[in-house]
């Protein structure tokens, strides 16, 4: 093997040199920028180590791509539209569709009954109360109803006092 000789680095030659030295990125900085790999095993097995690697990658994916649903099986999921539009077709149908049913919904609350109306026809309860307080309202006023029912089922006259009086038939 013959030794190349190269002629002495001038002064300045020899600064330039040494601040490119000190500028380069080290070995971590390598390894981060993914320039290097970094590895444990010796350079020869290396480039083994990346084809395997490599190989196992290509059998994962063609496993998973086994496993991948069909088509049907993804519209039958709601993931895929079952069109066969173009995809900026379907953007534009999904538009539209989206655009009736706003426009059906407008109407529909357009036509709604106001609160007036629905109090009116017994729908709602005429009450200034909060809706929480409103069920206790009711119960309430049919404990109530219940209690003045009762005092005057007390208090009723006996069957033969009301015939004496002409007030039912006799049987």
């Amino acid at each position: 093997m013959q030794s190349i000789s190269t002629p002495p680095l001038s002064p300045e030659e020899r600064s330039k040199l040494n601040n490119k030295l000190k500028q380069r990125p080290t070995q971590q900085e390598l390894v981060k920028h993914n320039i290097l790999k970094d590895t444990k095993i010796a350079p020869s097995l290396q480039a083994k180590e990346v084809e395997l690697e490599r190989s196992r990658l290509e059998n994962q994916l063609e496993r998973k791509l086994e496993k991948r649903p069909t088509r049907q099986e993804l519209i039958d999921h709601n993931v895929l539209k079952n069109s066969n539009a173009s995809p900026l077709v379907q953007a534009a149908q999904l538009k539209l569709a989206h655009s009736q049913l706003e426009d059906q919904l407008e109407r529909k609350l357009g036509n709604r009954p106001t609160r007036q109306n629905l109090i009116d026809h017994n729908v709602l309860k005429d009450s200034n109360l909060a809706p929480a307080l409103q069920a206790k309202q009711t119960e309430l006023g049919r404990n109530l109803l219940e209690n003045s029912l009762e005092r005057k089922l007390e208090n009723r006259p006996p069957r033969e006092k009301l015939v004496e009086q002409h007030i039912i038939a006799e049987e």
